[in-house]
């Protein structure tokens, strides 16, 4: 839990904005690698009976290999003796958070992760490369007691 509040802490504002407002951020994803993108300010709402900052962003995820191996099950290298050879396309995060700053917590939110990866396998459908999509949504909703 620790990790995920620094990770967001990341893509808040260093200074006061106005709705609209967008800048660059970037966070660690520790032993998985670091994500860089934007956060944009989306203005204020109710949520627990508590006004929150409603925050939007997005960013490009950079695994690292071990990241990538632990995903798909490999223990060796990417590309192994047997043929098979393993390529990140793409990797990328949204999420929309409502983030109380009196409490210094997220109240709710919204991700969702895709990564993109193609699979070879000698022998295998002809060589030719397999589409491997690992997709989740993830919702939080925090309950004040």
């Amino acid at each position: 839990l620790l990790d995920q509040s620094s990770q967001i802490l990341s893509f808040l504002p260093s200074q006061p904005v106005r709705i609209g407002d967008e800048w660059d951020a970037s966070a660690s994803m520790g032993k998985f690698g670091d994500v860089e993108g934007k956060s944009i300010f989306q203005g204020f709402r109710g949520e627990e009976g508590r006004n929150c900052a409603q925050f939007f962003t997005e960013g490009i995820l950079h695994l690292n290999q071990k990241a990538l191996e632990d995903l798909v099950g490999q223990d060796d290298d990417l590309s192994n003796a047997d043929g098979s050879n393993i390529n990140l396309k793409e990797a990328y995060i949204t999420s929309a958070f409502c983030w109380d700053d009196d409490l210094k917590l997220v109240l709710s939110s919204k991700t969702h992760m895709k990564i993109s990866m193609s699979l070879e396998m000698d022998g295998v459908l002809g060589n030719k490369p397999v589409d491997m999509p690992i997709i989740e949504d993830i919702t939080t909703k925090t309950s004040l007691m």
